[in-house]
């Protein structure tokens, strides 16, 4: 196979793989930012506010959250988190906006030394359209304890705040998320097949006997494979 083929090979893999919607639980213990980071577009593929990245791309974004790591490794004054040494903290309140949405419960490990935590989900980005609140009792800052929450329908943004002075840490928070990638429109698929037909034609050799066939490329092949699985409810493409 030559180097055009392989070409058009690995193009054909990509775009039968495009789309695909992941979902699933997800944990995000806030290890990899420098302490003292705001974790921003971290998980959402972007970076941290001092530039570290790419991260994990879940589609989740935060606001007002700090990367902050324990007194055995940085300047936290904290210990007892699950999954040492970084968690999320804020003074007074932390927000996340996950667009493609997160289902039936929320879980993760707490401290709130000042005073009672509430946390509220919401079923659209940008805390919009409350979907329940749930209190949560003080935690010192040498202890974190789990909170778990369950709700109906989808929630895609989240809000915690603090009730006191001390602020909150949070680690290990777990969703289930019901996609973090859309899948692409037709039109996005449109000029990627027609533009790899082209280049399997201009592959294909000059001169074919009447009543023959062109001889198969592997390029070629690809292509009837890629068209096949994109086609399943097209029968007439196999």
């Amino acid at each position: 196979m030559n180097d055009v083929s392989k070409l058009v090979v690995l193009s054909l893999f990509s775009l039968a793989s495009a789309g695909t919607i992941t979902a699933g639980p997800v944990t995000i213990n806030f290890e990899g930012l420098m302490d003292g980071e705001l974790i921003q577009d971290y998980f959402n593929g972007g970076s941290g506010s001092l530039g570290t990245g790419p991260g994990a791309q879940l589609g989740i974004v935060f606001s007002g959250a700090t990367a902050i790591k324990d007194r055995e490794a940085g300047r936290g004054g904290f210990s007892g988190e699950p999954s040492t040494p970084t968690v999320a903290f804020s003074n007074m309140f932390i927000t996340a906006d996950v667009p493609g949405g997160f289902t039936d419960s929320i879980s993760f490990w707490y401290s709130s030394p000042g005073g009672a935590m509430t946390l509220r989900i919401y079923s659209q980005p940008g805390q919009r359209g409350e979907l329940g609140i749930f209190n949560f009792g003080s935690s010192p800052i040498t202890t974190f304890t789990v909170a778990n929450a369950s709700f109906n329908g989808v929630a895609r943004s989240l809000a915690l705040t603090s009730q006191g002075l001390g602020g909150v840490y949070i680690d290990d928070l777990s969703l289930i998320e019901q996609s973090v990638a859309p899948t692409p429109e037709p039109s996005f698929l449109l000029p990627l097949v027609t533009g790899l037909i082209v280049i399997c034609l201009k592959r294909m050799p000059a001169e074919v006997r009447p009543g023959q066939s062109p001889p198969k490329t592997a390029a070629g092949e690809a292509l009837s494979e890629v068209l096949c699985i994109r086609s399943r409810r097209r029968p007439t493409f196999c």
